[in-house]
């Protein structure tokens, strides 16, 4: 189950994940078949951005090599969505990382910073990591480490699995697009 990739010569097989449907309604439950496999990063060139999704799954291993050679590169933007329980220490050079709440409760809690309100922890982040940092918190919006926020509108969502990845592609392409964060 899943689709194989051939990356660096070796085949990586992607996870196959499976919903549930019961009476025309997306069940909150979520199954997912996968192996963890290592990543070895080749030397590339990045002209525009680069974004990171680490899922903490192998092929982020070595994340401090992938930011080295695209920032050798002088690549544009490095954009993270960093690994659950992770320290974020590994993803120096990155330009932007984007966290929802509780993985940057967890950051905050590694490095000594506030706890409880979005704004000051995206602050802290920002000056121990020097990198822009962007906070989802599931219906107050997001917060950014300029100290911007912006309101959530309420929408009747089915689905929201992929929505810290829907932000974090919004990120990217409005940016390409010389949207400032």
């Amino acid at each position: 189950c899943g689709l194989s990739t051939r990356l660096s010569e070796s085949l990586l097989v992607t996870p196959c994940k499976t919903r549930h449907v019961c009476g025309g309604k997306l069940l909150p439950d979520r199954f997912d078949c996968e192996s963890i496999q290592p990543f070895i990063p080749q030397p590339f060139i990045i002209q525009n951005d680069l974004v990171i999704a680490d899922y903490g799954k192998g092929a982020c291993d070595r994340v401090d090599e992938i930011i080295v050679n695209a920032r050798k590169s002088n690549c544009a933007r490095i954009i993270v969505d960093p690994a659950p329980k992770t320290d974020w220490r590994r993803y120096a050079g990155a330009h932007i990382i984007k966290a929802n709440y509780i993985e940057c409760r967890q950051a905050c809690a590694i490095y000594g910073g506030p706890l409880i309100n979005p704004v000051d922890m995206a602050r802290f982040l920002s000056s121990v990591l020097d990198c822009e940092i962007v906070l989802t918190k599931d219906s107050d919006g997001i917060y950014l480490s300029n100290g911007a926020h912006i309101s959530a509108t309420f929408n009747n969502a089915v689905d929201v699995c992929g929505a810290g990845d829907t932000v974090t592609d919004a990120i990217a392409f409005s940016m390409s697009k010389a949207a400032t964060l």
